[in-house]
C-alpha cells in the first residue's frame, strides 16, 4: 500500500490543471486526427470517382 498523502488544497489545483491541459491535449489530438483523417478521405474521393468499386487504391494505401 502507498502512503496517501492528505490532499491539500495546492495538490488539489494543481490536479485539475494537468487534467485540463491533459484534456486540452487530447482535444488538440482528436482534432489534428480527424482533419487527418478528412485529407485522406478527400485525397481518395478522385480513386473512389474514377473506380466505382474501390479497386484502385490510392498510392501509399
Amino acid at each position: 500500500m502507498k502512503k496517501v498523502t492528505p490532499i491539500t488544497k495546492q495538490t488539489r489545483t494543481l490536479g485539475e490543471i494537468s487534467y485540463r491541459k491533459g484534456k486540452l491535449a487530447l482535444k488538440k489530438f482528436l482534432d489534428a486526427e480527424s482533419e487527418r483523417q478528412r485529407q485522406l478521405y478527400l485525397n481518395c474521393e478522385p480513386y473512389e470517382r474514377q473506380g466505382g468499386s474501390g479497386e484502385r487504391l490510392p498510392p501509399g494505401a
